[in-house]
């Protein structure tokens, strides 16, 4: 449970939040999804939600996310934005104003299969998120949801299942971590340009099914 802080010495890690400390308790929980600014780092807790802390005070913090409601907070991914913090759950996502401490619900569903988000990335308006079954777009300036159906340079669709992390190389060209697969996504044309998984063959073959992070140096 909780966090570490790498530091660029072989083998050196920092203990910087655990909740294995009896003075962190009562939490219990994973953390999902991290991000940063100036002052604050925000990390999002499986069952818990959005907890905010200070920098330089680890074990200073404050639960930003249970305001809403009193249900179960599957926190997942945190994206950071103009001063704003979009935070992924399983319900879909709700929007943390730092300025001024507001916390709103942005995007959600009654139906839990449609909206749980596990994965995001902004493009100016548009907020690109993974959900569980496959990829959709919310423009925050129209307020509109759509499912993206994604297809092959042949025009096959491609499932993704679900999308776990998504990594942008540069303007609206993605890297999908999927439980599908890992796949190189054009989204101005919604066309996936390479796509890496088990049944892959040859160079397009890597021996697994869940790709849950990726980094690129």
């Amino acid at each position: 449970y909780g966090i570490s802080v790498l530091l660029p010495k072989p083998n050196s890690f920092t203990n910087y939040f655990s909740f294995e400390r009896n003075l962190n308790g009562p939490i219990k929980s994973s953390a999902r999804g991290i991000a940063s600014d100036s002052q604050n780092i925000y990390i999002n807790f499986e069952y818990v939600g959005l907890l905010k802390f200070k920098k330089g005070s680890p074990y200073s913090w404050i639960n930003v996310s249970n305001v809403l409601d009193e249900t179960p907070y599957l926190g997942r991914a945190v994206l950071y934005s103009n001063n704003k913090y979009y935070s992924a759950h399983e319900l879909g996502i709700r929007e943390y104003n730092a300025a001024i401490g507001n916390y709103t619900s942005l995007i959600s569903s009654d139906n839990p299969n449609l909206s749980a988000v596990w994965s995001m990335y902004k493009h100016q308006d548009d907020i690109w998120v993974g959900r569980a079954y496959d990829l959709a777009k919310w423009n925050n300036l129209e307020k509109k949801y759509e499912a993206i159906e994604l297809r092959n340079k042949a025009g096959s669709v491609i499932e993704t299942g679900e999308i776990l992390q998504i990594i942008a190389i540069k303007s609206k060209l993605v890297w999908l971590c999927s439980s599908k697969g890992l796949l190189l996504v054009d989204l101005n044309k919604q066309q996936v340009l390479v796509h890496y998984s088990v049944l892959g063959i040859g160079n397009y073959n890597l021996p697994a099914q869940y790709f849950y992070s990726l980094h690129i140096d």
